[in-house]
């Protein structure tokens, strides 16, 4: 996203549909992990529109980002999405806390 000047990169991970059975304590921790970015590291936990499916995006500007620190930036919101993915789908043996995600610039 962006023009010839300056620019975004965007990122997401589709994480699925949480069972019926957990939907509304699910639904209730995406809500309380968006809060400032508590659980997500300065991702967004959000529904896609129409499905219900549960999505995990982000964002960082592409001035100053460098292969390392792309890599890096990937490796932790893959961290994030795949804790993520577990609580939506209801995997989790217990209460863990997501793995913290800050951007790392070369």
């Amino acid at each position: 996203e962006g023009d010839e000047r300056v620019g975004d990169l965007l990122y997401f991970a589709d994480l699925g549909l949480p069972p019926d059975a957990a939907r509304v304590q699910v639904h209730q921790m995406l809500l309380e992990a968006n809060h400032f970015w508590a659980g997500t590291g300065g991702a967004t936990l959000g529904l896609q529109p129409d499905t219900g499916r549960v999505v995990c995006c982000g964002r960082t500007a592409l001035d100053g980002l460098d292969a390392n620190g792309l890599a890096a930036l990937l490796d932790l919101f893959v961290a994030t999405a795949t804790f993520w993915r577990q609580v939506v789908r209801d995997e989790l043996p217990a209460p863990e806390a997501p793995p913290e995600m800050a951007l790392v610039r070369a």
